[in-house]
């Protein structure tokens, strides 16, 4: 029996395009004492064949098969309860790892004693990506190589900037990360979860440690957040930011932290309502534009629809009360 030192978690939902690159990068790793876990959130393409093909090939690998569709952020919580490493690394399924992944970080996680580790990443943008976008999120991949700790590790990301929330790019200690998502709600989160559930991790954290070194492969564009254009369903998609930003309220509220971190909580909506009406307007045809007011409405206070129309830089939106 191989000891499990790191364990990767990789929630899987209809990648089969991508699902064996990720497969194989994994496969690959020059560190043997891992432990693969496939959450396969019940995929309707042939992601669920392929991963089942691959478990009979290697002892390390594991695969967990949801009956019903439960969301990306149930399906990493599923891995994490699952898992017996020391710790914790999230790898999305259309996304892959350098081949020695595995054994630097856990070099550096054994010498650096902390709770995360934040390493660097390449990116990979589909052809019709804009260069804006792809150069803000160059920059929101790159850690900040240096030490936090205590509530510095949370307000370093989320009050002063220093790194981003993403999940993936990450090595945590296992017992922290365990506890993290034993308090992390079982809502069907597909949109916002890396915020929702980054802080409850940097909550639990008491040490934080950046390197430069890149070892995660990430594909900018894949899925629905690279369409140039979307539909009323897609908009709908990315309105679903605020039920994540909804759960980590109900934490805040339940841990008493809103006093402590004023205005963070209008912030977040403020920066999620930004991100879907950007777009709204930028992606939704103008036939779709009037029953998208209707989707809006759905997931939006109509005060906070109103506060963005006295702000921004669009036409207004016309919203009724």
């Amino acid at each position: 029996m191989i000891k499990k030192k790191i364990s990767v978690v990789v929630p899987v939902y209809n990648v089969e395009c991508y699902l064996e690159n990720c497969i194989n990068s994994l496969f690959s790793q020059t560190m043997e004492e891992i432990e693969i876990i496939f959450v396969d959130d019940k995929s309707t393409d042939h992601s669920s064949d392929i991963l089942d093909y691959y478990a009979v090939r290697d002892v390390r690998i594991r695969v967990i098969h949801h009956e019903q569709n439960l969301g990306t952020c149930y399906a990493r919580k599923h891995g994490v309860l699952e898992s017996e490493g020391n710790y914790i690394l999230f790898v999305d399924a259309d996304d892959y790892l350098e081949i020695d992944t595995c054994e630097v970080l856990l070099r550096e996680m054994e010498r650096e004693q902390v709770d995360i580790l934040h390493f660097g990443s390449y990116l990979h943008p589909e052809p019709y990506m804009e260069q804006a976008r792809i150069e803000r999120s160059r920059k929101n991949l790159i850690p900040y190589c240096g030490r936090l700790s205590g509530e510095n590790v949370l307000e370093g990301c989320f009050l002063q900037n220093k790194y981003r929330f993403t999940i993936w790019n990450k090595l945590y200690r296992a017992d922290i990360c365990r506890r993290a998502f034993e308090n992390i709600e079982n809502g069907y989160f597909i949109k916002g979860e890396d915020v929702y559930s980054y802080y409850v991790l940097a909550h639990y954290a008491r040490s934080y440690k950046g390197i430069p070194d890149k070892k995660y492969h990430y594909r900018l564009g894949v899925g629905i957040t690279g369409h140039k254009k979307t539909d009323l369903k897609g908009l709908d998609c990315y309105s679903q930011n605020i039920v994540s930003i909804n759960a980590l309220d109900r934490f805040l509220k339940k841990h008493d932290l809103h006093k402590k971190y004023p205005g963070l909580m209008e912030k977040l909506r403020f920066d999620a309502l930004s991100d879907v009406i950007t777009k709204y307007y930028i992606y939704l045809s103008e036939e779709d534009k009037i029953k998208g007011i209707d989707v809006l409405q759905k997931y939006w206070q109509y005060d906070e629809l109103l506060t963005w129309n006295e702000i921004c830089s669009y036409p207004v939106i016309k919203i009724e009360g």
